[in-house]
């Protein structure tokens, strides 16, 4: 949830020095956006300024009650939603920021690609976050697809072959006889040895290392711009190259 509230956050230009009435509005649209429900509480809002690490004020109750008489607001049982009007000039103002539609329908069109079916639904919503602008987001769980896949990969076709490399290796785990052994490894050094163990060859080994990288700056707040294009790249370099490649 925090990369994604980050990616909406980034979108919002100078989000730190707005005042305060005005970080609750976009706040609560960002909550209504990543969480579905339209309605939400002043804690829901004080949750949001804690995961966006910016200075929080010291009573929003006051300052949704202070929306709700600007019509920014409407006060309803248990909570507050967004105006009708407010939500408009939300979504345009955001509008300008979503994907193209055809780069939104290419990454689509991978998705006949994947053939086991919870993996095609976790792509799809990956790609979903893709297409509202939570590029980091999009990033971070096409990764966390396409490792967990090699995982399964390997322990469907080469567990011999891994664990044969893996014997080389000076490590605390010794042999893997199931998918979460894999998490006692760091993944920089479970690709080295899926490398060594030639269930990979060295040019999909770069891109792994390349993509973990990304994943890495992705998955922490920081001051790094992520842009659609990297989020494209990242996306159809991972699903062609290696999660359509690699099935059980």
């Amino acid at each position: 949830m925090q990369v994604q509230l980050s990616d909406f956050i980034d979108k919002k230009s100078g989000f730190s020095s707005l005042e305060f009435v005005a970080q609750v509005k976009y706040l609560a649209y960002f909550y209504v956006k990543l969480t579905k429900d339209p309605i939400f509480t002043a804690r829901n809002i004080r949750n949001y300024f804690d995961l966006a690490d910016v200075v929080k004020p010291k009573n929003v109750t006051d300052l949704c009650n202070h929306l709700v008489g600007k019509k920014v607001l409407v006060d309803v049982k248990n909570g507050y939603k967004l105006h009708r009007d407010t939500f408009q000039q939300l979504e345009n103002e955001f509008s300008a920021d979503k994907p193209k539609q055809t780069v939104s329908k290419k990454l689509r069109d991978l998705l006949p690609k994947v053939t086991k079916i919870d993996n095609r639904n976790f792509l799809s919503e990956a790609i979903s976050c893709y297409e509202i602008g939570a590029y980091r987001a999009a990033i971070v769980m096409t990764w966390l697809l396409v490792i967990d896949n090699l995982y399964n990969y390997i322990i469907a076709h080469k567990l011999s072959d891994f664990n044969n490399a893996l014997a080389q290796q000076n490590l605390k785990l010794k042999k893997a006889s199931t998918k979460e052994d894999f998490n006692e490894l760091k993944e920089t050094k479970f690709i080295e040895i899926t490398r060594a163990a030639g269930i990979i060859s060295n040019d999909v080994r770069k891109i792994l290392d390349e993509k973990l990288g990304i994943r890495n700056t992705c998955a922490h707040p920081n001051n790094i711009s992520v842009t659609e294009s990297k989020a494209t790249s990242f996306i159809e370099d991972l699903v062609d190259n290696i999660l359509v490649t690699y099935t059980r």
